[in-house]
């Protein structure tokens, strides 16, 4: 069975995604962070649907932009 963080790679070009919730947003002050949880649709190659969710961890760099830093 294929991880959710394998499906991420976009091996399989037939796979479809539908985002359809965000369920969590914050500020963490220490680290200072930003969290951004989404829930989603997979269609996978042979037609099964599996829903899912990720979330993504957003710091500051040295400059103050902010970007991705951990992707799970």
């Amino acid at each position: 069975m294929e991880s959710i963080r394998e499906g991420f790679y976009y091996t399989n070009e037939s796979d479809q995604f539908m985002f359809y919730d965000l369920d969590l947003i914050e500020k963490v002050d220490q680290p200072e962070q930003i969290r951004v949880g989404v829930r989603f649709a997979k269609k996978s190659s042979d037609g099964s649907i599996e829903n899912q969710g990720i979330t993504y961890f957003l710091t500051k760099n040295d400059a103050g932009e902010w970007g991705i830093e951990n992707i799970d």
